[in-house]
């Protein structure tokens, strides 16, 4: 236990204020004038545990620094909360991809010895990753995280990233730090289909150049190509569309084919590239579903193309 007076009267302020009533402020900075030996007592007494938060913890969550400087000799560095959380795992739950102070406490607690896989229902680098903070990535997985952790959630760090837009870079770092590029979740979406799902162009172009699996599918039966199509995200399709190994001809779970979508979309080169490959399915299915849709008062061109692929799915 650290001498209370070796502490500043600041610090003791913020730890009495937060943990217990604010006259024990008052009583912990009259020990310098009473006596060293009760200081130790009214330190513990101040830095107890309030519903079950440390002082530790807290300090950690604020962002704090030179308070977890302070308590980090008082506390096992990976004591835990009454849920199971650590210090650690707070630090990086209060990180901020513009914000220096929590890669600082991060830093700190790692070099203290603090546990980066230490988990109770999730790690320290899921918030880190929801939260943008690459630096802070780089820290715990440099510190041994495990890039592929999974959890109760079965859904794989590399696809979170995916989902997060990876602005920062962060699925590249879970990479290369061994994370397997073709993780995928329980509905087997995997980095790929995610990104292209949602029209992240760098991040497929990454994702296709380190090796990633073209011809995945996911439990609809979606292609990336599919996805992209579908989603209308014409940069990615017109990109895919040109690789060597992607699927173009598969149809998901709803009967749709690359082409059928493409054409909704009216992407004329991806049609162009299907269409010398031999993709393009049949025309007279699609006029019949095209009469069929217009006959029902569909006005708009692109419901009725999406109307008549839909029956000619159903027609095969």
């Amino acid at each position: 236990m650290a001498n209370i007076l070796t502490i500043p009267n600041e610090l003791l302020d913020e730890i009495a204020s937060y943990l217990e009533p604010l006259a024990t402020s008052h009583l912990l900075i009259t020990c310098r004038s009473l006596s060293s030996r009760l200081a130790p007592a009214m330190l513990r007494h101040a830095i107890a545990p309030k519903h079950g938060i440390h002082a530790l913890h807290w300090a950690s969550q604020m962002r704090h620094l030179s308070l977890v400087k302070t308590l980090l000799p008082l506390f096992p560095v990976d004591l835990r909360d009454q849920g199971g959380i650590t210090a650690l795992y707070y630090a990086a739950v209060a990180a901020d991809a513009t914000d220096e102070t929590a890669e600082s406490i991060v830093r700190l607690l790692i070099t203290h010895g603090a546990d980066p896989n230490s988990e109770s229902h999730s790690v320290p680098l899921c918030p880190a990753i929801y939260a943008r903070s690459s630096n802070i990535v780089r820290l715990l997985l440099d510190a041994g995280a495990n890039p592929d952790w999974r959890g109760g959630g079965d859904e794989p760090l590399v696809v979170k990233a995916a989902r997060a837009g990876d602005v920062a870079g962060i699925l590249n770092l879970l990479l290369e730090h061994g994370a397997d590029i073709n993780g995928c979740n329980g509905h087997g979406s995997t980095p790929l289909l995610i990104a292209a799902q949602y029209g992240y162009f760098n991040m497929v172009k990454m994702l296709v150049e380190k090796g990633a699996k073209l011809d995945c599918v996911d439990g609809d039966g979606d292609t990336p190509l599919i996805l992209a199509t579908g989603q209308q995200r014409q940069i990615v399709a017109e990109y895919l569309v040109g690789q060597e190994g992607i699927d173009k001809l598969s149809a998901n779970h709803a009967g749709d084919t690359p082409a059928i979508l493409a054409r909704a979309a009216r992407y004329d080169n991806v049609l162009r590239v299907l269409g010398e490959r031999g993709s393009v399915g049949d025309s007279e299915a699609v006029k019949s579903g095209r009469r069929c849709a217009l006959s029902c008062g569909i006005g708009s061109r692109r419901l009725s193309e999406l109307f008549c692929w839909r029956v000619r799915s159903k027609q095969g």
